[in-house]
């Protein structure tokens, strides 16, 4: 299979058909990209609480606790002991010792090994390795995001959004999303990811949207670890404090974070096999007197026509006459930078 993107966008081409049916593809993104990503740590534990939750449910499976103490913002831990592997905790607790059902191991929520049942004898013991692991953590506001073994800093990772949007530092969201909703989608993630990145189908899919959007504004600009788009609403409508309509900004390899006058809505696409995806979506509204305007209105009704879409794209690419297409180089940017990091990320 030739995954080469050529760097060029007025010659490359896209990858071919054969790219978002494969099993093989799809296991090795497994690691490569996912295992080796930022993920949003989607929990809300209450305080003085381990609420255990599974990191990309379907794809990683990884087994963690989002550990808040008091007031203070969550930190993350494995949910796994160090001892043989038994999952710790099962439900969100308020015990401050977290001990294994299996042999008694405990720790506390910090995740330092208290007590270690049957190793009085052991040689080198304890080491830090006996210590549960602390994953890399990271947060814009009431949002925290876990890295396993990420790529680059969090503050690299998330450069875009305080380029464009310094003002989402000082802004205001609830602690917990007012609402959360999973989207199934019958589509390879890629293909999902690729109808994000490009405003050319807005006209043709979002007749809506459309309309709150200024003809000829589109913009968008690839960033080493992501894209940003964005438009100029339509006379009177609501702007953003740039005077923009809306921000919609993509961290790879599956983070959507929409910039609405209102308020954020997170789009974060969860693959669950070569041709099934599931989309969580999450609204953070902290203009509430704004929510029924603009860019940021109807969009479950957005959400339902971009999957809709998605869905015949993948159907289109089982065909033995479609080869691999082209990317328009006035509009297609965002799409040819997510393959070039893709490509990139999959020696």
């Amino acid at each position: 299979m030739d995954l080469t993107i050529d760097p060029d966008i007025f010659l490359a081409e896209t990858p071919p058909a054969s790219f978002y049916r494969s099993q093989a593809v799809f296991e090795h993104q497994r690691e490569a990209i996912f295992g080796a990503s930022w993920q949003l740590l989607c929990a809300w534990p209450e305080p003085d609480t381990a609420h255990p939750v599974t990191l990309l449910e379907g794809l990683l499976n990884e087994p963690l606790l989002a550990v808040r103490e008091g007031e203070s913002p969550a930190h993350c831990l494995s949910n796994v002991c160090t001892h043989r592997g038994n999952q710790l905790v099962d439900a969100p607790c308020s015990e401050t010792t977290l001990r294994c059902g299996y042999h008694g191991r405990s720790f506390d929520r910090q995740g330092r090994m208290l007590a270690a049942p049957g190793f009085d004898d052991a040689l080198d013991f304890p080491r830090a390795a006996d210590d549960l692991p602390r994953p890399s953590i990271g947060r814009l506001g009431p949002l925290a995001f876990v890295g396993l073994n990420p790529p680059c800093s969090f503050e690299e990772w998330l450069a875009p959004i305080f380029m464009f949007c310094p003002w989402l530092e000082d802004q205001v969201l609830p602690d917990a999303p007012q609402k959360v909703q999973d989207f199934p989608v019958a589509a390879n993630w890629m293909v999902y990811t690729e109808n994000y990145l490009e405003g050319m189908h807005v006209p043709f899919v979002h007749p809506e949207l459309a309309k709150a959007l200024q003809p000829g504004t589109y913009d968008t600009r690839p960033m080493p670890w992501g894209v940003a788009q964005t438009s100029r609403p339509r006379a009177g409508g609501p702007a953003l404090p740039d005077g923009q309509a809306a921000w919609y900004l993509w961290l790879f390899p599956n983070t959507m974070i929409n910039v609405y006058p209102w308020g954020l809505s997170i789009n974060i696409v969860l693959p669950q096999s070569v041709d099934r995806t599931s989309v969580r979506y999450l609204t953070y509204v902290s203009s509430p007197e704004l929510v029924e305007q603009g860019a940021g209105t109807g969009l479950d009704t957005v959400e339902l026509e971009d999957e809709a879409v998605v869905e015949r794209v993948q159907k289109g690419f089982a065909s033995r006459l479609y080869p691999r297409g082209r990317y328009s180089p006035d509009q297609e940017q965002g799409v040819h930078h997510f393959h070039r990091l893709l490509v990139d990320h999959l020696p």
